[in-house]
């Protein structure tokens, strides 16, 4: 059996928080080794536990209808709370190292094949088995101003791609499918209090579906040793799936697909948190 090796060839220990979160605005969460199918089973217990939790939520923000704005701001919480419970509960573990998922056997892991920058520094053998155990360690932070200007030509893209879509494909959608009412009637809702439907459009949602969709399932994808465009594909198609209606599904995924691109160009996980509050903030715009 394969064993994680430290530094000296002691056993590696657990990521400590401060540097867990480190990572997390750099190469993004903890995430395993997972197929598709694994990807959509997470995906969809998930959702059916949002639904769930979230039923005494509605109930108490329909008692609350008097004052619509407090409905607005119990509804947002009831969503903020569950999805840090889960960002933490993710947060909580540690991550696969690359090796094993066989990338590291190539000597050096690049953020455009794994979705995480590592470099191989020491490789040895296991005594028993024989086996390639290898001790990596995160490379070091880019410099600022690299990051900035990957981050504004991210921004710059989506916010592109966002226009595109809405002269051309996006419109011509809209004139064959019907807007979906019950989205639009819960987007009322939460504009019963502006501060409420903000902070939810323009940071909970980019924040937790990109730590979701882009953080734990692509590089999860990834790390089982599927490729990057396998994985591009596979997550983004979930995450086109969870919003159940065609006009929101098709753009859902030609995001992600961009973002999870954007993402593998930069190993950065901040740079398509960024890239998807602004496309949401196009939308919050537009009315």
């Amino acid at each position: 059996m394969r064993k994680d090796m430290g530094h000296k060839g002691k056993p590696a220990a657990k990521f400590a928080m401060k540097t867990k979160l480190r990572l997390l605005f750099t190469e993004g969460p903890p995430t395993l080794p997972m197929t598709g199918l694994t990807a959509l089973t997470l995906v969809i217990g998930l959702t059916i536990l949002e639904i769930l939790l979230m039923l005494p939520v509605l109930e108490l923000s329909e008692r609350l209808k008097a004052w619509p704005a407090r409905a607005s701001m119990v509804y947002v919480g009831g969503y903020l709370l569950f999805r840090l419970i889960i960002m933490l509960s993710v947060m909580a573990g540690d991550r696969y190292l690359p090796e094993r998922s066989g990338e590291a056997k190539r000597g050096r892991v690049s953020g455009i094949e794994s979705g995480i920058r590592v470099e191989v520094v020491h490789e040895g053998l296991d005594k028993d088995e024989g086996l390639v155990v290898s001790e990596v360690a995160p490379s070091r932070p880019k410099p600022f101003s690299r990051w900035l200007t990957e981050a504004v030509l991210a921004i710059a893209i989506v916010a592109g791609f966002r226009f595109l879509y809405d002269l051309t494909l996006g419109a011509w959608l809209l004139s064959i499918f019907p807007e979906n009412e019950a989205m639009l009637e819960a987007f009322e809702f939460l504009m019963q209090s502006p501060l409420a439907a903000g902070f939810y459009v323009l940071i909970l949602a980019p924040v937790f579906e990109e730590f979701l969709y882009r953080g734990v399932l692509l590089r999860g994808i990834l790390f089982k040793g599927f490729s990057p465009a396998y994985a591009v594909v596979i997550s983004s198609a979930l995450f086109a799936l969870v919003h159940l209606n065609m006009l929101q599904g098709v753009h859902a995924f030609l995001l992600g697909a961009l973002l999870g691109g954007i993402y593998l160009k930069t190993g950065n996980f901040t740079i398509v948190v960024l890239g998807h509050m602004i496309s949401n903030l196009i939308v919050w715009l537009q009315g």
